[in-house]
């Protein structure tokens, strides 16, 4: 006899700030790590110029928007609220 756990459905508002949560949390790392990728280059580079820094930092920030609005899409959320098993 296996003991199974029943396939426990998440509510919207569970989702949802999940969703949001891990979507604050990829922006603050990405544009972290561009604003770093920046400033890297810049000293090893371009003579402490202050555009790679902003390049690289909206790069970070661009992907990671890029991937928030692909998970709040429609057929997104729809297979998200399907159980898990």
């Amino acid at each position: 006899m296996s003991a199974e756990k029943p396939a426990q459905l998440l509510s919207s508002e569970e989702i949802l700030s999940r969703k949001w949560d891990k979507c604050l949390a990829n922006h603050a790392i990405k544009g972290a790590v561009g604003l770093s990728v920046g400033i890297g280059l810049s000293f090893l580079f371009f003579r402490r110029r202050a555009w790679p820094i902003g390049l690289s930092t909206g790069f970070g920030l661009g992907m990671a928007y890029d991937e928030c609005t692909k998970s709040f899409s429609a057929e997104q959320l729809v297979t998200d609220a399907t159980p898990q098993r």
